[in-house]
This record gives C-alpha cells, sequence and structure tokens, in this order.
C-alpha cells in the first residue's frame, strides 16, 4: 500500500519524513533499517527528497530537528514550483 502510494504522479517531489520511533529502547530498528524494511530505497525517485529520523518521543529526541527539515524541504519544493519553468529545470540541476 505504502509503495502504491509513494508511487502516485501527484506525490512526485512532496517530501517523505518518516520517524523510527522508540531509539531510546532496546532493539529498537536503526533508521536506515527502517528505510530499508520498507523498501523505500527502491521505491522513491532521487528527486523526492526523504528522510529518516531516529526519535524517542518521550525524550524529544531529534522530534524538533525531524520537523525543521520537514518544513525547510516543503519550503524548498514550494520555491521550485512557484519559479517559471525555465529556471525550475536549472535549478533541479
Amino acid at each position: 500500500m505504502l509503495h502504491a502510494l509513494l508511487g502516485h504522479p501527484d506525490l512526485a517531489g512532496i517530501p517523505l519524513l518518516l520517524l523510527a520511533n522508540k531509539q531510546d529502547a532496546q532493539g529498537a530498528l536503526s533508521p536506515h533499517e527502517v528505510e530499508a524494511r520498507f523498501g523505500l530505497q527502491q521505491v522513491l525517485e532521487t528527486s523526492q527528497p526523504r528522510q529518516v529520523f531516529g526519535t524517542a518521543a518521550l525524550t524529544g529526541e531529534r522530534i524538533e530537528e525531524s520537523i525543521h527539515w520537514l518544513v525547510e524541504a516543503s519550503n524548498s519544493r514550494d520555491i521550485a514550483e512557484r519559479q517559471p519553468r525555465g529556471s525550475r529545470e536549472v535549478a533541479e540541476r
């Protein structure tokens, strides 16, 4: 279901933030392991910004950093969409 959703043309270029929570718990999967389990490396095109953050919600570890990344990635996308087509292609190179 996730792969079908991420492959939808309307979501091309939309930032994807995945939180690998419970990093404070013994046996928690690392962010890299979570990304591999979801198969995100094979599914997502390289132009789609994505980030997997290891978090611990109880302590707030990396929560603020992950939200900051999402805001920045969204703002970058908004700026790219507002550029005229010719300048957008140059900005993506």
